[in-house]
């Protein structure tokens, strides 16, 4: 199974737990799903006449990850400890799957278990452990302590066969410092606007174009060094010896090389790759999202964990009018705002300057979401016709920004 297979799972974690804690269980099934926007296998929803024993290997199949609700009753059941071990023999076979542990109690894991850090929502899913969980599913993809490093955009296979020489390559360009950057694999869409958008915060293009079958090779890669082409990125390309270029316009046989993309072997290529991290230039766009807020009374402790989680989800830098530096705050906003690739705005009790920032959002045709403390009420009317998120905790407000940033998220390689 191939790293974009493994993505394509369609839950993103099995939920396992015993039933003597099925209230609490359903409270975090809730805040996974209606607020992070996750989708979770779990046996109450998809199994509610009870789940079977020769069920439960395939349903962990379908998950990229498990959650292992840990409390004295699911330690003492056993039923826990078997579906830990086979997500154990999951992870062995596929790196990718995590498995987190949440404590619902004061219980004491059990030796296997307790090697690992766990998660403590004993009472409810605070601002901190919503963070944990969402930077467990997500650091590791957008390694967000990498933001403001150069980037380029990385276009490939996926198969076995077309990935060796490009991750040699890519340790290179880290080694350089450079961020390596490409489309999500588990967006539900191959999407021109999305990919254009994530190269316009690049400052180079690197492909490796496979062999699929008779000289022919994948149309998305095509379409992705279209567009770099396009923008007039700095590029280098790399196509594998059995494609057959001669009829294509895309390419011009002097500035492009002909490689095995199967081989382990780099060293005679590092000249290029190297001539391509020098040559990256400034973004054309410098990518961002942008969040709008005011800092009263506790505020300043949870909108900080709120930004980060954006940043974790999407791997973009997350800004707002009270980073910016002096000058004229106001025009800087401004062009922050209409240039981000999206936007946040909490507009809780009708507050002036969020309301203002979501004006120019509105005026500018820019992505943005509006967010505001619960209860439910009526939004300005400017915003009428739009939809509110409401949360009505700290940990609910950080699982939103998880959610809203989703669609705009980029991977790192």
């Amino acid at each position: 199974m191939t790293s974009e297979t493994f993505a394509k799972r369609p839950h993103r974690a099995f939920l396992s737990h015993s039933h003597a804690n099925k209230e609490v269980v359903d409270r975090v099934y809730a805040w996974l799903t209606n607020t992070c926007g996750y989708s979770i296998w779990y046996d109450a929803v998809h199994f509610p006449t009870g789940l079977v024993g020769t069920q439960l290997g395939v349903a962990i199949e379908k998950c990229q990850s498990a959650i292992i609700v840990l409390s004295t009753a699911s330690i003492e059941s056993g039923w826990v400890e078997q579906e830990w071990n086979i997500c154990l023999e999951q992870q062995t076979k596929h790196p990718d799957f995590a498995i987190l542990q949440l404590r619902i109690d004061d219980c004491t894991p059990p030796a296997a278990l307790r090697v690992r850090k766990w998660i403590d929502v004993k009472d409810n899913i605070s601002a901190d452990a919503a963070i944990q969980i969402i930077e467990a599913y997500h650091s590791k993809e957008t390694d967000p302590n990498t933001i403001g490093r150069r980037q380029i955009y990385l276009s490939r296979g996926n198969r076995p066969n077309e990935v060796k020489l490009a991750n040699l390559v890519c340790e290179r360009l880290r080694q350089a410092s450079v961020r390596i950057v490409r489309d999500a694999p588990d967006q539900d869409r191959w999407d021109v606007a999305r990919i254009r958008n994530i190269m316009q915060g690049c400052g180079g293009f690197l492909a490796f174009v496979p062999n699929r079958s008779a000289g022919a090779t994948s149309k998305y890669i095509l379409e992705e060094i279209s567009i770099a082409r396009s923008l007039g990125l700095p590029f280098q390309i790399f196509i594998d010896r059995g494609v057959d270029i001669s009829s294509s316009p895309l390419f011009d046989p002097s500035e492009v090389l002909k490689v095995d993309l199967d081989c382990t072997d780099a060293a005679n290529i590092f000249g290029p790759i190297d001539r391509l991290s020098e040559d990256a230039l400034e973004p054309l766009r410098p990518s961002h999202c942008f969040i709008g807020h005011s800092f009263k009374h506790d505020q300043d402790t949870y909108w900080p964990v709120a930004r980060r989680a954006i940043q974790v989800v999407t791997g973009l830098p997350c800004v707002s009018g009270d980073d910016l530096p002096g000058g004229d705050i106001q025009a800087q906003i401004v062009n922050r705002i209409r240039e981000a690739e999206f936007s946040i705005f909490d507009i809780t009790e009708d507050r002036l300057n969020s309301c203002i920032e979501a004006g120019i959002a509105l005026g500018a045709g820019a992505n943005f979401a509006l967010v505001c403390k619960a209860p439910r009420r009526r939004p300005p009317f400017m915003f009428r016709n739009r939809q509110v998120f409401f949360y009505a905790t700290h940990g609910d407000l950080v699982g939103l920004m998880a959610r809203l940033a989703h669609p705009y998220r980029r991977v790192v390689v």
